[in-house]
């Protein structure tokens, strides 16, 4: 800390006014999901882009309970048949994040938007796409985060844009920084 001070990189390298949101993940959470887990309190259970039984000390516990309770409903939405996939009701393979529609706040105030470059390569879906489908929302994925970022992005820039511009501003530019000009 006292050599960024001095080397002058708060303000510049280092931004300590806008939070930062990588790895907000809880222990705590964690512990009470395996507690629920364990005493039959879900019905189901969805693991995306995650794989707890390979990547956690819970993950024996999470593996058992996902072979011997079979009133759980278990999905995994994954491109591969891994410790915890394979283990569940349902595997739904996701697109690749080359495939798929995406957008992400990891600082504050800083929106990011991710779009395919590329065609679906397998018979694959991705799985904002299914969770629209499976809650009887008509609406596709691109649809849906364009109809956010009309919303709560664009309400917050200073812009002449219309939405259609700033739209297309954004996907080229890859981001938004709310509060500026644009």
């Amino acid at each position: 800390a006292g050599i960024n001070q001095m080397l002058g990189n708060y303000g510049s390298t280092l931004d300590i006014e806008n939070p930062a949101f990588y790895r907000k993940g809880s222990d705590s959470d964690f512990h009470s999901f395996i507690s629920g887990l364990k005493s039959g309190s879900y019905g189901a259970v969805i693991f995306y882009d995650v794989n707890p039984v390979y990547s956690t000390g819970k993950g024996k516990e999470i593996a058992e309970i996902l072979k011997n309770n079979k009133g759980l409903l278990s999905i995994s939405f994954s491109d591969k048949l891994d410790e915890t996939s394979s283990l569940c009701t349902f595997t739904c393979p996701d697109h690749n994040y080359l495939e798929s529609w995406n957008d992400a706040e990891p600082v504050s105030g800083h929106y990011y938007l991710a779009q395919p470059t590329i065609a679906p390569l397998f018979k694959t879906r991705q799985a904002q796409e299914s969770l629209l489908v499976w809650s009887d929302n008509k609406v596709s994925y691109y649809d849906y985060i364009r109809s956010y970022w009309k919303k709560n992005v664009y309400a917050t820039i200073s812009t002449s844009f219309s939405f259609e511009d700033f739209w297309t501003k954004s996907l080229h530019d890859g981001y938004v920084k709310t509060g500026s000009s644009y």
